[in-house]
């Protein structure tokens, strides 16, 4: 599978890193093939992700990034394959990193 991803990051300062993305691939299951993903139906073509790092006072970070992933669907063929699949994504994540 062939994905396309294209990210940028920029300090503001000394203290403030923030971060931007998106990705984009088509997704990989045949429309005969849908009753086998049914439990995992990864369709979802394009992602967008931001992101920020802030540095603290006494030099640890606080990170916090934020996933979407825009809807898409796939639609059931050939006899028996009736499923269709639907997804969409949205994560977020906070982190704490310290230095020793």
């Amino acid at each position: 599978m062939t994905v396309l991803k294209l990210g940028v990051s920029h300090a503001y300062g000394s203290n403030l890193t923030l971060r931007g993305g998106v990705s984009h691939g088509r997704q990989p299951i045949p429309g005969a093939e849908t009753f086998f993903n049914v439990l995992a139906p990864g369709v979802i073509e394009t992602h967008l992700t931001l992101g920020a790092t802030w540095t603290l006072a006494n030099k640890s970070e606080l990170t916090l990034g934020y996933m979407h992933g825009f809807n898409k669907s796939v639609t059931g063929t050939g006899a028996g394959a009736g499923f269709n699949l639907k997804m969409h994504q949205d994560s977020l994540g906070i982190a704490y990193g310290w230095k020793m």
